[in-house]
This record gives structure tokens, C-alpha cells and sequence, in this order.
């Protein structure tokens, strides 16, 4: 994940969508570069139904 554009975009969308549509007051970002680099981006937002949203509905 070191440098590279594509993980920034993928940082930077997520917290837009967070902004937009998680109606949250708390986000937490936790870059891990030990062993396999990752990114984790958590909030208390209201979330939604996975079902839902796969069908569309």
C-alpha cells in the first residue's frame, strides 16, 4: 500500500460514502504497514442491510 495511487482513491471514496451516507459521528482510519500493508475504515454509522443492497432494493 506503500505510495501507491489506487489505495489513497480507495481511502479517499470510502470516507466520502462515509460522509454522504453513514450518517456517523465517529470514523477511524488504521493504515497497518507490518508484514501485509492494509487499510481498515470504521464509523458507528447507521449501515445498511447487505441483502438489500445486492438486490437492488
Amino acid at each position: 500500500m506503500r505510495g501507491g495511487i489506487l489505495p489513497r482513491r480507495r481511502a479517499t471514496e470510502t470516507l466520502a460514502n462515509v460522509r454522504k451516507h453513514a450518517q456517523t459521528s465517529v470514523v477511524c482510519v488504521h493504515l497497518d504497514y507490518s508484514g501485509r500493508d492494509s487499510l481498515k475504515i470504521s464509523d458507528d454509522g447507521a449501515g445498511f442491510n447487505a441483502e438489500n443492497a445486492q438486490a437492488g432494493r
